[in-house]
């Protein structure tokens, strides 16, 4: 089983030579806006065994009790610490925990520390962690991406303690491409070097010109090519208005109101086809509003042009249902023999939470996000027997660490692919997601696609879409299927999503961000749209945004 394949997303985007050259001069104009020494991996799994590696080797080469080495205790290093625990017989290993407090006169050879969302190291240890003789920080996952760039190119701010690594002379940095994404190199290459240019870095470069000379597409010059660092542009294409031209169609042609394609309709420069028509349309939602949340506009009008949608909720999502939320429903059935005393016999009065088990609790809870969900589909227009709930082992611990993807997740989604044989998918690609479900639901997929693929004839004609959620939306360079929402539809959809009134206010999982749900939607969707015209394309209230995986 391939349990790791959504790493391979961010790989079709980024030219190896950007993180992997061997040239001492290419590497030093490729880094030189980063301010501490940068490593950058494919993924994390190649990340940790270089990590430990380090450690291993700064071990072998002090053969001594009283090196120390300390290392943070967050998620980060999870599968670095099973590498190096042999090591612990030959030097001193120190727990760097979330108050990041070593005791000033103890001598620390290598730290070893998770970077934050923000910036963060664990706590407030900065000076113990500019005392270290060396420093290793490590970040994996796109959801670190502004964090990183702060650190290695920001300026030295309280906002990001990490940067005051900065002042370290021993520091170095090591993160996988999907947390490297926003350096210098990697985002905006033309900048640093020299470019291999292709349609997709030909539409960043021009997204990125008229944001920074406030023009849309078709009004940029040769003169706004030259000034910042895109003659090459000009050259391969001849001049400023042949280069405006094919991206204005490239991205022109991402914008479609029939997400499942167009029937009776030329489809050559259309998202999806037009043909077969209606599609067997299937929408994979890690937690039951995802679906909603991420494409809700897209999956009303999925239903709405006569395609036969089904929707697969992955998980229960029963963590993310606070107990003041769970008693509403048990006083609900508590008050019902007031209502007839006939019902007395049948109900237990005194539903509370004390009386119930840790696992009946989470039971009650995914069927409270359970009903939500059928709710908001029905309220869509959705048949009831098109709801899948497939509750994936991986998530059923009952708290936030989850298991492993296992062959048993993967073998559900396989079933469901196998009745089903859908001609267009929608899944998750929002690996920004701060708990890691939506990646090991879009891992649990694409690694059922993968087993199925050499043997189903009919998965070679299904399209694969991938949405994003709340946290994050595809870069326009990206975007391959944009679906516009007007104001009614935008509203709409805005109404589907308070179907589920478990994630309102009382959501655990809302993070920093004191926006609800609903609220990050409309305003993801809004920026989308927004974009689209400051680019000199037509103006829409909203935009939901898909790319299409590539078997």
């Amino acid at each position: 089983m391939r349990n790791n394949l959504s790493s391979q997303i961010t790989l079709s985007r980024v030219p190896s030579k950007l993180y992997q050259t061997k040239d001492a001069l290419e590497l030093a104009r490729l880094t030189r806006r980063e301010k501490i020494k940068t490593t950058i991996v494919e993924n994390a799994t190649e990340g940790s065994s270089l990590v430990a590696a380090i450690i291993k080797d700064r071990v072998l080469k002090a053969d001594s009790p009283a090196f120390t080495v300390v290392l943070s205790t967050g998620r980060t290093l999870v599968d670095v610490r099973p590498m190096v625990e042999s090591l612990r017989s030959q030097v001193t290993f120190l727990d760097w925990r979330d108050d990041g407090v070593i005791p000033e006169d103890t001598p620390i050879d290598l730290l070893v520390l998770g970077l934050g969302r923000v910036g963060e190291v664990g706590g407030q240890g900065i000076r113990t962690m500019l005392r270290a003789k060396e420093v290793v920080l490590v970040a994996w996952g796109e959801h670190k991406a502004g964090a990183v760039c702060d650190t290695v190119e920001g300026e030295v701010s309280d906002a990001c303690p990490a940067s005051k690594l900065q002042f370290h002379d021993h520091a170095q940095l090591i993160c996988d491409l999907n947390a490297s994404q926003l350096l210098t190199r990697i985002e905006y290459p033309w900048l640093v070097t020299m470019c291999d240019w292709n349609d997709h870095l030909t539409r960043r470069a021009l997204v990125w010109l008229c944001e920074k000379t406030g023009k849309p597409i078709l009004k940029l010059t040769n003169k706004d090519y030259h000034d910042n660092s895109l003659s090459e542009l000009v050259a391969l294409y001849g001049s400023a208005y042949n280069c405006n031209i094919k991206v204005f169609n490239d991205i022109q042609h991402t914008i479609t109101g029939w997400p499942g394609g167009k029937p009776n309709a030329d489809d050559s420069n259309r998202p999806e086809r037009a043909n077969p028509y209606p599609k067997d349309v299937l929408i994979f939602s890690p937690h039951p509003d995802d679906d909603v949340i991420s494409m809700g506009g897209t999956f009303a009008r999925l239903i709405k042009q006569g395609h036969n949608v089904h929707v697969a909720y992955e998980t229960s999502g029963c963590i993310a249902v606070d107990d003041t939320n769970l008693q509403y429903f048990l006083d609900f059935l508590n008050g019902l023999p007031a209502v007839n005393s006939s019902i007395h016999h049948s109900v237990n009065s005194s539903f509370q939470l004390k009386n119930f088990s840790h696992r009946e609790i989470l039971d009650l809870k995914a069927l409270i996000r359970r009903g939500e969900a059928t709710a908001a589909d029905r309220f869509m227009g959705l048949q009831e027997d098109h709801i899948h709930f497939l509750n994936l082992p991986f998530y059923e611990t009952g708290t936030i660490k989850k298991k492993d993807l296992s062959p048993a997740d993967v073998d559900i989604v396989k079933k469901l692919l196998l009745e089903l044989k859908p001609q267009e998918m929608f899944v998750a690609g929002d690996l920004a997601d701060p708990h890691g479900t939506h990646k090991v639901c879009l891992d649990a997929v694409l690694a059922a696609i993968d087993e199925l693929k050499d043997t189903q004839a009919w998965l070679k004609d299904c399209r694969i879409w991938m949405y994003r959620g709340a946290w994050m939306e595809w870069s326009i360079d990206l975007i391959e299927m944009a679906v516009p929402m007007s104001p009614e539809e935008l509203r709409f959809k805005r109404n589907t999503i308070l179907k589920h009134q478990s994630q309102m206010e009382s959501a655990p999982f809302l993070g920093d961000d004191e926006r609800l749900f609903w609220q990050r939607a409309e305003d993801r969707n809004h920026a989308t749209a927004q974009l689209y015209e400051r680019l000199g394309l037509a103006s829409y209230e909203a935009i939901e945004a898909f790319v299409q995986y590539h078997l």
